[in-house]
């Protein structure tokens, strides 16, 4: 996690680059604690905010004289390969990429593996390019305009160069409001945008080009090899991601989580401390023994937050100032206390077991394809093996199938039987929303186009419903909201589940394996039997913390919650429907029983509230003093 900026002016000159870019740098210097540089050619600057977690130095860098300029953040998995593939003596991930550009040009970037957002500048070619990784790990955002283009690390440093007070975007709130992120290239400031995951950005002359540089394309292992190649491809996401440090990893005691601090502990040659949440107040939501039963094996040091508070809107001014823009991590206020604690235990990367559900997939979208095709006998046998392993009952995932895809007669009388359970509302995601204000960003067409293909297309159906957990707008996202709560740390995230090999074996699988013999995540349990203690390797749940995130809800230490209840700032009237509000508050600190979509609701409101205030009276970061930034890059 280090930071990166790049301003380039056309038809502009050298001091107003440099000074553009280092006022840009100032606002994220956070990301760099130990050193900010700037590397100015003529109309061209770039920046580097330095976190020492790789070990490759400071940046900018420059490979060889009057060569290309890179600047970024940077955690590639494969540079000392590269490198020697290069031959070149030095290994480090700048000259990695520089000298793969100086090789195979925009081709190099197929060749580099892990996670990277970054700039480079091209004298010869006069040619500036922005990448960012295959997922979407490393953030990057950008303003082109007719005067130039600024990109960064963060939202923050690129508002500096906007001229103006910022103004929203409308149709990033809309489908904020509706829990979703429909537009990969959106934020909340109009005039801020986001390189998608897997694109190239190119400007050249001031024409600016986006394409995509990378597609997903499935691994298709045959199902018996498929746990044992997990196996070594998740043992390898992980020992390539523990470079730098001092390493750490983040242990819940679901499956994911201790896959990779069991994995990490495999790996390194000291005890990797192993942060977990613990509810010593609120036994019910203590994973203790599963926690304990992972750091019962060799090389794990446990280090225990104790959790006696649901402080989930204690600070909400100072997660807005990090975050920059209204968020969806509903989970975000609780990942703070392992934040805190890495950084308090002088940690500079933590492992995370982010993504694990989404990459292997529970496979219940198996239940309903063999529904669409008949296969009723499979489909009660599977079902009641599933029902048997998460002691659920068969006719919870069973019953709905057959009552939308059985035969008609059944259907009809299946329906009259039991009128409640048939009852959907198609239009309850975008309930939050003004109605006025859905119909005049168009916000079903916005959906709509955001959707991946269905069963009509070509594609396997089986395969879309795996594809959809992975969509790029929603994983990058939530990559950005760790992301920025991690860089206030000083500490680098990485998710070994988000190997892209992982990931593509994974979506080749076929569904069936998924969730063989009934069990969800049957391929993850499969590669790491010998590697999990059997109590983690076969849980059939996993933690619920509704209640939790309830209780810190009904907490509302601003009032803004009990507000909501009777009347709606002006601000959030012209985004957001008052009825619907209203009542998502009613239930949210009235209801006898957590209500989900209230919960998330309120959520999404409060935190457009605050940053709709922030917006009107804000004045942004204030800049570092300039005596912080060097004079040029290392």
């Amino acid at each position: 996690m280090s930071g990166f900026t790049g301003y380039l002016h056309h038809g502009g000159h050298g001091g107003m680059a440099d000074a553009l870019c280092r006022e840009m740098l100032g606002r994220c210097a956070h990301r760099g604690p130990h050193g900010l540089h700037v590397h100015c050619e003529g109309a061209m600057a770039l920046g580097h905010a330095w976190l020492d977690a790789t070990g490759d130095g400071p940046g900018p860098w420059q490979w060889r004289d009057s060569g290309p300029v890179l600047s970024g953040d940077l955690s590639l998995t494969n540079a000392r390969a590269l490198c020697a593939e290069l031959g070149i003596s030095e290994v480090s991930d700048g000259a990695a990429i520089l000298a793969a550009y100086d090789r195979w040009g925009r081709d190099c970037l197929a060749r580099l593996e892990g996670e990277f957002a970054f700039v480079l500048w091209d004298p010869e070619r006069r040619r500036l390019l922005g990448a960012r990784d295959r997922f979407g790990v490393k953030p990057f955002v950008y303003h082109a305009a007719p005067r130039g283009l600024a990109a960064a690390s963060e939202i923050g440093p690129v508002l500096a160069v906007l001229g103006s007070d910022p103004q929203p975007d409308e149709r990033w709130i809309a489908a904020y409001l509706s829990g979703y992120v429909f537009e990969a290239h959106r934020t909340a400031y109009r005039g801020v945008e986001r390189l998608p995951p897997g694109h190239l950005l190119c400007l050249e002359g001031d024409r600016v080009t986006i394409e995509p540089w990378w597609v997903l394309e499935p691994d298709r292992v045959p199902v018996a090899e498929a746990p044992e190649a997990l196996h070594a491809a998740l043992s390898d996401a992980v020992s390539t991601r523990m470079r730098g440090g001092p390493v750490g990893s983040m242990l819940s005691g679901g499956l994911d989580s201790s896959t990779v601090s069991c994995l990490a502990a495999r790996t390194s040659v000291r005890p990797v401390p192993a942060l977990s949440l613990r509810y010593s107040t609120r036994p019910e939501l203590d994973e203790g023994a599963f926690i304990d039963a992972v750091r019962s094996g060799e090389n794990l040091l446990p280090c225990d937050i104790d959790v006696t508070q649901s402080l989930v809107l204690d600070d909400i001014e100072g997660m807005l100032a990090q975050q920059e823009q209204p968020f969806l991590g509903y989970g975000s206020p609780m990942m703070r206390h392992l934040l805190d604690a890495a950084q308090a235990q002088g940690l500079r990367v933590i492992l995370s077991g982010h993504g694990g559900d989404e990459v292997i997939g529970k496979g219940q979208w198996h239940f309903a394809e063999l529904a669409r095709r008949g296969k009723w006998m499979q489909l009660w046998t599977l079902t009641g093996q599933f029902a048997a392993f998460t002691e659920a009952r068969r006719s919870e995932e069973f019953n709905p199938l057959l009552r939308h895809y059985g035969p008609r007669p059944l259907r009809a009388l299946l329906r009259r039987l039991a009128p409640e359970a048939t009852s959907f509302d198609p239009y309850e995601w975008r309930a939050l929303v003004n109605s006025e204000f859905a119909e005049r960003v168009d916000l079903v067409a916005i959906a709509r186009a955001a959707r991946l293909p269905d069963s009509a297309d070509d594609r396997d159906p089986e395969l879309t419903a795996h594809l959809n957990l992975l969509r790029p707008t929603d994983v990058a996202s939530g990559f950005e909201v760790l992301d920025r709560a991690a860089a206030h740390r000083g500490l680098e995230p990485r998710y070994p589940f988000y190997d892209r090999h992982v990931v593509a074996l994974c979506v080749g699988q076929p569904s069936a394996a998924k969730i063989a013999q009934g069990r969800p995540r049957s391929l993850l349990r499969a590669a790491m039997r010998d590697v999990l203690p059997a109590s983690v390797c076969n849980r059939h749940s996993k933690m619920d913390f509704t209640r939790n995130f309830w209780a810190g809800m009904r907490a509302d230490p601003t009032g803004q919650i009990e507000g909501y209840r009777h009347m709606i700032p002006e601000r959030l009237a012209p985004y957001v429907d008052a009825q619907t509000l209203h009542q998502a508050a009613e239930r949210a600190l009235k209801a006898p029983e957590p209500d989900t979509t209230a919960l998330r609701q309120v959520w999404r409101a409060l935190w457009l509230d605050n940053w709709l205030a922030r917006l009107s009276n804000s004045s942004q970061a204030t800049p570092v003093p300039m005596a912080r930034l060097a004079e040029g890059g290392a």
